[in-house]
Order: structure tokens, then C-alpha cells, then sequence
């Protein structure tokens, strides 16, 4: 099942996003969700720094 919710960006960041998913062909949000899953996956293996004090 998907979920959905909003994520607010700098304009900057937004720029570059779109840009990004133009050159791939895709939509921005389509984009914006396959770095958001990345992101949660690598941290999965390799854990923030804020969660590995925690851990000691």
C-alpha cells in the first residue's frame, strides 16, 4: 500500500529536483519518491550518526 503527505523544499532544491526528473523523464514527485525511498533504505544499512550515540 502507498501513503501519501506533502514535503515542503527550498526553492533551490525544487529547481534542481525538477531539472533532475525532466533529464529522466519522469514527473518531480515520482522523483521526490524513488530518493526518499533510497535514502530510508541506505539508512537502514547505515545508520545516522544521531542514531548510532544513541546505540552506545
Amino acid at each position: 500500500m502507498s501513503k501519501r503527505f506533502s514535503v515542503t523544499l527550498p526553492d533551490t532544491v525544487f529547481d534542481q529536483l525538477e531539472a533532475l526528473a525532466e533529464n529522466q523523464g519522469r514527473t518531480t514527485a515520482n522523483l521526490a519518491a524513488y530518493l526518499i525511498e533510497v535514502g530510508v533504505r541506505n539508512i537502514k544499512v547505515e545508520p545516522l550518526p544521531t542514531e548510532r550515540e544513541k546505540n552506545k
